[in-house]
Parts: C-alpha cells; structure tokens; sequence
C-alpha cells in the first residue's frame, strides 16, 4: 500500500487507486500475476447493493453483513436485470480494465470471482445453505446454481476484457464445513459448468482447509488448477492424490511462514513446494496483513531460482 501510494479500504471504492495496488504485486513485489482485486463480496453486492457489506479496515478484509435472500427459498430466487453494472462491479470492471493496459502484454492478468458455494453462503447465510445442503439437497443445489450463472456472467465478460486467467477462491466449500458427499454430488455439476463456461482461458478452485476427501474428485470439476491451503493439505498429499490428473497451486503457509517467518524460512519451504509437485507456488491462502515484503519477494525468489537450474 504504501510504495503504491494508495490505502485500504479506501482503494476498495476507486478504480485507480484498486488498480494500483494490484499492480504493485508485480511492479513491487515481482509476482507474475496481477489479479482483479482483494475481497469476496462483490458479486453479493450486485444483486442486493453496497449497503449489505462492511467495507473493512485498513488489516481486514471486506465481509458481507447481512443475508439479503436469508430464510427465502432459493426458488423464489433470481438474478436481477443489469447485475453487471450494479454493486461494486463497475468499479471492479474499471480497475481491471486498466489493469490489463498497463501490463496485460507482460504478466498474466487474473479475474477473482467468488466461488459459487461461498457467494451462495453470503446471499443465504452460511448456517442456511449448510442447513439444506444435509435436509434439502435439491433446494441446495438450485441455490449453488443460481450463483453459478452469475459468475459465468462475469467470467465471460472479464475473458472479454482480456482476463488471462480466472480464480475462484472457495471458502465455504471446505470439508471442515460441507460434507463431501454434498460437494462431490450437488456441487460438482456446477463446478463442471462453470469451468466450461470459461475453457477459453486457465482457471484455478482454491477450496480453504480439509480437502482430503474430496482430492481424487477434483479433476472432475473441470478446472485447470487447484488451489490448496497448507497445513492442513501438504503438497504431497495432493500430488499423490491426483495423479499428474490436474496442476497444482500451492501452498507456502500464510501465518507460519508467510507472516511469521523469516525469508529464509518462506524461501526453503516454496522450495520444498516445488520439488514436491507444485506447479504454481503461492501462499496457501490470503496472504495477512503485515507481511514483509522480503517474505513475498522470498517466493519469487524461490521460483526463479527453480526455473533456473531445470
């Protein structure tokens, strides 16, 4: 924030200042990918407005503060007309736009879209949707639907917009939260569509915390990458788990490491990251707030000496 010469959360409501501090994760800190912005919340806001988030402090995150569609039948629910010019995407949209103009030719230029289980969680309520995912599976699923066909809406406008990549980060969707059965069974189909939706460019799942059960299942989801959140997955684990079936991205671990430890520290575990199978290196989660620069700077580092002696 600081060598960008912009603040958080005011950054949040300006494009050129959201823009800039994505920038910095290159022109700073030397990661060869910008993504689109830092919060999963937006898409929330374009169906019920910014009046349902806290738009957060300068060490917290953005969060939704009330349910809009809480104890309302997901079939009584839909996305409304204009939803792409409404909430926080416009300011989204604009950010991103001048994201790709200024390095679109040199770093890959990443779209975040809140997962479809997560955006369900926070049009619902996360109590709500764990509720009908073990007693209505079918209202359930239509609820994760409904949140899929507006991400691919935003999906396919972003790929238009020169998005090289799409991420889709997927908190709710841990097995310390939803059961396996449920993600493999009535939330797979969706994730099929939406990766298809968006096979013109790589898209990565990144689901938070216990994903042992649910590994061997990932490759079916459709998407290029996945995402896991170490310690509670290793990168070994997941290597094995897959096969060589699906790339990996991982997972230098976000307090131990990232915040806590030194750059030496974070250097030799995204070492230990590669050599055990990961094809992209990066933190295993949101990286918190207060980490050095010379930890993040140790990441690259790491990766550019791997690409070096291959």
């Amino acid at each position: 924030m600081e060598q960008a010469g912009v603040s958080w959360p005011e950054c949040h409501n300006d494009p050129r200042a959201l823009s800039a501090l994505q920038c910095a994760r290159y022109e700073v800190l030397g990661l060869d990918s910008i993504v689109s912005h830092n919060d999963l919340v937006t898409e929330t806001t374009m169906i019920a407005g910014n009046e349902v988030i806290d738009i957060g402090t300068i060490d917290r995150h953005p969060a939704v503060e009330t349910y809009p569609w809480k104890d309302v039948d997901p079939y009584d629910c839909s996305i409304p007309e204009g939803a792409l010019d409404a909430g926080r995407n416009p300011i989204v949209r604009s950010s991103f736009e001048r994201i790709v103009e200024r390095h679109g030719d040199m770093v890959a230029c990443t779209r975040v879209i809140t997962g479809p289980v997560t955006l369900a969680g926070n049009l619902w309520g996360v109590e709500y949707l764990l509720y009908l995912s073990m007693r209505d599976p079918e209202r359930f699923s239509h609820a994760i639907g409904v949140a899929t066909d507006l991400l691919i809406d935003i999906c396919r406008e972003a790929i238009g917009m020169g998005a090289d990549s799409i991420y889709v980060p997927e908190a709710t969707a841990s097995c310390d939260l939803l059961v396996p059965r449920s993600l493999i069974i009535d939330v797979m189909p969706w994730y099929r569509k939406l990766s298809r939706s968006i096979r013109d460019v790589p898209s990565y799942l990144h689901i938070c915390g216990n994903v042992e059960p649910i590994l061997p299942y990932m490759p079916d989801s459709g998407f290029s990458a996945f995402s896991f959140e170490a310690p509670a997955c290793s990168t070994r684990e997941a290597y094995d788990a897959l096969s060589g079936r699906m790339a990996l991205v991982g997972s230098v671990e976000t307090v131990g490491s990232l915040l806590m430890g030194s750059p030496t520290d974070v250097y030799m575990e995204a070492l230990r990251n590669i050599c055990d199978g990961v094809d992209v290196v990066c933190s295993a989660c949101g990286v918190p707030p207060y980490t050095t620069i010379e930890n993040m700077r140790a990441v690259v580092n790491a990766a550019c000496d791997a690409n070096d002696s291959q």
